[in-house]
């Protein structure tokens, strides 16, 4: 069906169509499109959508890589609950969407643990991430198979994960 909505459409109106989207489904639509049309639909995106659409590209099909959401929030182990709170009130129209866990990094972005929501609403406001995060998340590197995902999700009945690269640095989430 793909090739033949297509056939008749003009990059211009690829673009507009794709607009509502997510980075992850655009890039598997492109990778469907003639290649005489794809780049134009590329150079139809924003800056941020191009780099999101070629960073999906980037991992084979079929990994976690492939299927990862780049937008995620995350905080260090030194901040207060307190602190993160409004970090999340100044973000409230830009924050990702299903987000139920905040990954904890360090300075290089390496995962050190996850916040849930839950820990962060429950706990009193002067405690430091430190002291209520979870130290061993599941997490995910960005070339595991995504059929791993599904199984770990279904076994352990998460919401959501962060992806790692080969250097445990957080570069996105992946949800269920």
């Amino acid at each position: 069906v793909l090739p033949t909505l297509v056939g008749d459409m003009s990059p211009n109106e690829i673009v507009a169509a794709v607009r509502d989207l997510g980075p992850d489904e655009i890039a598997d639509l492109v990778a469907e499109l003639p290649e005489d049309v794809a780049p134009t639909v590329l150079a139809g995106l924003d800056r941020t959508e191009q780099f999101e659409v070629r960073s999906a590209l980037s991992f084979p099909e079929g990994s976690v890589g492939a299927m990862m959401d780049l937008h995620y929030v995350s905080v260090r182990e030194d901040a207060t609950l307190e602190a993160v709170q409004r970090l999340l009130r100044r973000l409230k129209n830009d924050l990702p969407e299903e987000n139920t866990d905040i990954f904890v990094v360090d300075r290089s972005n390496e995962l050190r643990g996850k916040l849930s929501l839950e820990q962060l609403v429950l706990n009193e406001p002067e405690q430091t991430v430190d002291e209520v995060m979870s130290r061993e998340p599941t997490f995910f590197f960005t070339d595991d198979p995504i059929k791993d995902a599904v199984a770990a999700f279904e076994k352990y009945d998460l919401l959501s994960a962060p992806v790692v690269n080969l250097h445990r640095q957080v570069v996105g989430r992946i949800t269920v």
